[in-house]
């Protein structure tokens, strides 16, 4: 049994394993830090700790189809070297799945990488794509 988080990003739904999951904060002020990838948003300081912040919406090239951002969360991701925040436009909520309910993603995915997606989940009729959220964050810009 597995527990995904999941989050909304533009019009789409997607999914993270909890594991990798340290936090999820409601937006708080972002530092930005000049001369950065245009996806970083820039760095949050939690608890004395500077945590840079990447927008998931910016990285994947997505539209944005709304103005407003009071619900945005950050998702401090811990199983990696260090820690990272995921900016995403809200979280909706922590669901068990089986390994089984996993599906590979239909290949007229091609908004992002391949590598990037985990699989697929269909729950009581609400498709959740999940996202290997470590892949994600380890790649260097120019794997991108």
């Amino acid at each position: 049994m597995y527990k995904i988080i999941s989050f909304q990003l533009a019009n789409e739904v997607y999914g993270i394993n909890v594991e990798n999951v340290g936090e999820i904060l409601k937006k708080i002020e972002i530092a930005e830090v000049p001369n950065t990838n245009p996806y970083i948003e820039g760095v949050i300081n939690l608890r004395g700790n500077v945590i840079p912040v990447v927008n998931l919406v910016k990285k994947f090239n997505l539209k944005q189809n709304r103005d407003n951002n009071l619900e945005d969360k950050i998702i401090v991701i811990d199983d990696i070297e260090e820690q990272v925040g995921v900016l995403v436009d809200d979280v909706r909520e922590v669901i068990k799945i089986e390994a089984d309910m996993i599906e590979e993603v239909p290949k007229i995915y091609t908004e992002l990488p391949k590598e990037f997606y985990a699989g697929v989940v269909n729950i009581e009729g609400r498709m959740i794509i999940l996202l290997d959220i470590l892949k994600i964050l380890s790649l260097k810009e120019e794997e991108v």
